[in-house]
């Protein structure tokens, strides 16, 4: 909560407190105790709500310390396009004379993250976030309504989904798409887990 105070603000660590809460009093309520369901879901809620975007890398490199004549070797989205070979936009070496003032100003723009005034929000990676976080949220509240003692590790394996979208550019591109393959199986698994423990043996 604490981390999510910093990187956006108190009443959007209480959203994440909220539904962990949820979860793990699910998880008491049908196995005894909070265990791997309420660990996955702190863990991948958090990675969900806290992605990384323009105005969280600005915040984290204003709160760096470095050496003299600090090089920043940056990407900026609205100035860069994508290379159609790689993928990916192209980098330019930035001064620590120019980026690091920048980024003290960048980084109060936080307030204005997920608005119709974030400029940055309007690329198809922040909305993919934005996305996969109502997506995610969605899924725990599917996993609460459904859990039993039958189907806990379906619901811990759909909570550990976010850790598979990993990388940057079509690296994350490629590896959301297996997650998205794999929750597909997993919400059908949560329906079904005698008949899927039947099938796999």
């Amino acid at each position: 909560m604490a981390a999510l105070t910093a990187y956006q603000s108190a009443r959007y660590a209480k959203r994440y407190e909220r539904l962990l809460r949820e979860v793990v009093a699910r998880e008491i309520a049908v196995t005894g105790a909070a265990g791997a369901l309420s660990r996955a879901a702190a863990e991948g809620l958090y990675r969900v709500m806290a992605y990384k975007d323009e105005y969280e890398v600005a915040r984290l490199h204003a709160a760096a310390s470095y050496g003299e004549k600090p090089v920043f070797h940056m990407s900026p989205p609205l100035l860069h396009r994508i290379d159609k070979a790689t993928g990916r936009r192209g980098k330019i070496a930035v001064p620590g004379a120019v980026a690091l003032p920048l980024f003290r100003v960048l980084r109060h723009g936080k307030m204005l993250r997920g608005t119709p005034f974030d400029a940055f929000g309007y690329q198809a990676e922040r909305r993919q976030e934005r996305a996969l976080i109502a997506q995610y949220t969605g899924d725990l509240r599917t996993v609460m309504a459904g859990l039993t003692r039958d189907n806990v590790a379906a619901a811990v394996a759909i909570a550990e989904l976010p850790d598979q979208i990993r990388g940057f550019g079509p690296v994350k591109d490629a590896n959301r798409d297996k997650a998205q393959a794999r929750r597909a199986e997993l919400l059908e698994a949560l329906d079904r887990p005698v008949t899927t423990a039947m099938a796999a043996e």
